[in-house]
């Protein structure tokens, strides 16, 4: 992520749990922390940006946005 990029805070603490609680069942599930992954040790509720791999198809996250912001992309085999 670009130095000059700025990030907001989650609105409430209970947002950026879930969103922490999403991103650890997912890894559970058997995906992978590309970056991120984590709460931010500042005032506020920031979570880091964060990107998963290899997210199996079951894992909510994968099928819709539960927390916003979020951008879920999924690429097939033999898709460049």
């Amino acid at each position: 992520m670009d130095e000059a990029t700025e990030l907001g805070p989650q609105a409430t603490a209970a947002i950026r749990d879930q969103l922490d609680q999403q991103v650890r069942a997912s890894v559970a599930a058997g995906a992978s922390v590309a970056t991120g992954g984590e709460k931010l040790d500042r005032a506020g509720y920031y979570y880091a940006p964060t990107v998963l791999t290899d997210i199996p198809a079951t894992r909510a996250c994968r099928a819709r946005r539960v927390v916003r912001p979020s951008r879920i992309g999924v690429q097939s085999k033999g898709s460049h």
